[in-house]
């Protein structure tokens, strides 16, 4: 059974709350990481009769293993600079018009991931006008579709050629411009935590947008809809707890592991690659026990 189907299982007939994190969270996020400590913690929750779902175990000793305490924010100049090369590694630059794959139904794409399909005729020309009027004219007919609709027009649309570094130029527009500011109102409190904690909200909601869905009646439903994770991580993102991220992106691997695409499997791997040494770090702050009150102790 692949690893991340796990919550479909432990969702069926389980009403221990506590049962439900320990083991999703030592199978999907402990593993191979430098303590299982914070998923022994994950144990001690009370029994709940309707729980909202798998939650993050609290962060040990308050908040002084907290990101926000360990590490430096990441710049906005930062930011944009890593995710620029992180989405190109992911996504590619594209030459010509393409329809990626992926579980949502996307439109036609240009250059690094900007999907005409989601974005206003007036978006599409402003950020795209180095492509001439008579481009921009033939591409109309891409605007508003996704799914089927677009891969009908695809074809006329390939011969469209597009320079990498126009690509590239409009990636880093819309990051600074769009992305970056979205996605900090869309996870409060992301500004505050280290650059690469930030690239890997931008990279998901580049990919994923930015649905969140709401709650079921945990009563009664048998696994965690589609959005779960990106709930989760609200909290998480809010809490400056790293590890809370990176399990949820292991869970959110569930979503395309039987029906794919495999891409997006790796995908969420790299993104929690990306922010492994820094889940390291903070599973050591807090296997390390509290200093006395009213002492500092500096690491270097």
């Amino acid at each position: 059974m692949p690893i991340s189907t796990a919550p479909t299982i432990l969702f069926v007939g389980v009403k221990n709350l506590g049962v439900i994190r320990l083991l999703a969270l030592l199978v999907l996020g402990c593993i191979g990481l430098t303590s299982l400590s914070r998923c022994a913690k994950a144990s001690q929750s009370p029994q709940e009769t309707n729980p909202p779902a798998l939650e993050s175990p609290s962060l040990p000793h308050g908040n002084r293993c907290a990101a926000t305490k360990l590490f430096v924010a990441g710049s906005p100049e930062e930011v944009a600079r890593e995710a620029r090369e992180f989405l190109i590694d992911s996504e590619s630059v594209q030459r010509h018009p393409y329809i990626p794959a992926g579980s949502a139904p996307s439109g036609i794409t240009l250059g690094v991931g900007w999907d005409v399909g989601r974005h206003t005729r007036v978006q599409m020309h402003a950020a795209w006008a180095a492509l001439g009027d008579a481009t921009l004219s033939r591409l109309d007919a891409a605007v508003g579709k996704r799914g089927a609709e677009a891969k009908i027009i695809l074809p006329k649309l390939r011969d469209i050629e597009i320079a990498p570094s126009l690509a590239i130029q409009v990636l880093d527009i819309s990051l600074r411009d769009q992305y970056l500011p979205f996605v900090v109102g869309l996870f409060p409190g992301l500004e505050r935590l280290p650059a690469a904690v930030q690239v890997v909200l931008i990279s998901i909601v580049f990919n994923r947008g930015s649905r969140m869905g709401g709650d079921p009646d945990w009563a009664n439903v048998k696994e965690p809809d589609r959005r779960w994770e990106m709930r989760e991580m609200q909290g998480d993102v809010a809490n400056g707890d790293l590890f809370g991220i990176y399990a949820h992106l292991g869970t959110m691997k569930r979503v395309w592991e039987t029906t794919g695409p495999r891409g997006l499997v790796l995908r969420r791997r790299d993104e929690q690659a990306l922010i492994r040494p820094l889940v390291d770090q903070q599973l050591q702050c807090e296997q390390t026990p509290a200093p006395p009150s009213g002492l500092t102790v500096t690491t270097n």
